[in-house]
């Protein structure tokens, strides 16, 4: 083992491998879950003046609702959040990527193919914005894998995910609930690290 596996292998290990067919049957179910994801932000985008969204609600329980949801989805915490817990759930960084990688993709074209069939507004400033972010999505989830392993380095990438997930929610969105998500995304890093102990 060389001097940088055996770092990384300290923060985190990533030992761990699974048979082809269950790493391409997964890549296919976040490659559906980003298409169905962005059709629903899609749709929750436009449930309030296009009087959809969850029937038999009251309707200032279903507009805040619609609302709530439509912010939460909008900002980039969200999708933060989502990436770090794919991360924390899955054994390899790369893996990780891949999988995170794949739900953006799906996110991004089922969210402004909803709204062309839908005859929706969508912005051709925001296509190019989330499709740099899941450019770089590969990158930032081997960080954020590392990020929930134990030492001084995870630490490092841990404050920078926080320091970036709050940001995301002051700057983009600018509400509570997304700084929330941020800070949520944090303390995600800590769950469940006896694994890293026993790998």
């Amino acid at each position: 083992m060389t001097g940088l596996k055996r770092f990384l292998h300290g923060i985190r290990s990533d030992n761990e491998k699974i048979p082809v067919w269950k790493f391409l049957l997964c890549c296919a179910g976040f490659l559906a879950l980003g298409a169905a994801l962005g059709v629903f932000s899609k749709y929750v985008d436009a449930a309030d003046f296009r009087g959809w969204g969850i029937p038999g609600l009251p309707g200032s329980v279903k507009t805040f609702l619609d609302e709530t949801l439509s912010v939460i989805t909008s900002g980039i915490t969200f999708w933060i959040f989502l990436g770090v817990v794919i991360c924390r759930l899955t054994k390899n960084p790369f893996r990780a990527a891949a999988y995170v990688l794949l739900m953006c993709a799906g996110m991004i074209p089922a969210y402004y193919l909803f709204a062309e069939l839908a005859g929706l507004y969508y912005s051709k400033a925001y296509i190019r914005y989330w499709s740099v972010f899941a450019a770089f999505t590969p990158i930032m989830s081997v960080l954020a894998w590392y990020a929930c392993g134990r030492g001084k380095a995870a630490w490092v990438l841990r404050i920078g995910l926080l320091i970036i997930s709050v940001l995301g929610g002051i700057f983009v969105l600018g509400s509570f609930v997304n700084i929330f998500i941020g800070v949520a995304a944090f303390f995600m890093t800590f769950t469940g690290r006896k694994e890293n102990v026993r790998n």
